[in-house]
């Protein structure tokens, strides 16, 4: 079963090399570390030293809004700004975080993680007519700049529509929200 380090936001050059020698992957949550000014990982670093990165949301105490489209513009910011190189973290970088790297993590690299022959019907469709995505000076950089969660049109998982144009296919959002708002009264 594969190991997963969250966040990583003080690794050193040591533990780095720990990291890949033991194959160790790190999920790194940029939005959840923002908001609680806990560090900035290293992610260019990470990746040199042999470290699979992927993408995490963090809980919801630490970041509010659960988008991993947020989190992928956010990891290439950072590490654009961490390293003053424009380069650094590119679009394809952080798509591949969220994907493929995402289920290399999981131990899922055999069946998911991208779009190919044999593997897991994992996808998402976007809506690309939407003033966030007019202006595409290619599809990987409208993912990894301009789209956010609510260009999402359907999600399906394993060939199974989970979400569609606003539906939840299979669970009553209703109730989840009820459910919710109930447990949040709780607490004040």
């Amino acid at each position: 079963m594969p190991c997963v380090a969250a966040h990583g936001v003080w690794v050193t050059d040591e533990d780095i090399n720990i990291l890949a020698d033991k194959g160790v992957h790190l999920a790194h949550n940029p939005l959840s570390n923002l908001k609680l000014a806990s560090g900035l990982a290293p992610v260019e670093k990470l990746q040199q030293g042999g470290v699979n990165v992927t993408l995490g949301t963090d809980g919801m105490a630490a970041n509010n809004s659960h988008d991993l489209f947020e989190e992928m513009k956010m990891a290439s910011l950072l590490q654009k700004y961490a390293t003053n190189d424009p380069t650094a973290a590119p679009a394809a970088q952080v798509l591949s975080m969220a994907t493929t790297s995402g289920a290399k993590s999981q131990g899922r690299a055999h069946e998911s993680g991208m779009l190919t022959q044999g593997y897991d019907a994992d996808m998402l469709l976007i809506d690309m007519d939407n003033p966030r995505q007019t202006a595409c000076y290619g599809p990987m950089l409208n993912l990894a700049y301009s789209t956010t969660g609510r260009d999402v049109e359907m999600t399906i998982c394993r060939g199974r529509v989970l979400y569609e144009k606003g539906e939840y296919k299979t669970i009553d959002i209703e109730k989840l929200l009820h459910d919710a708002r109930q447990t949040m009264n709780i607490f004040k």
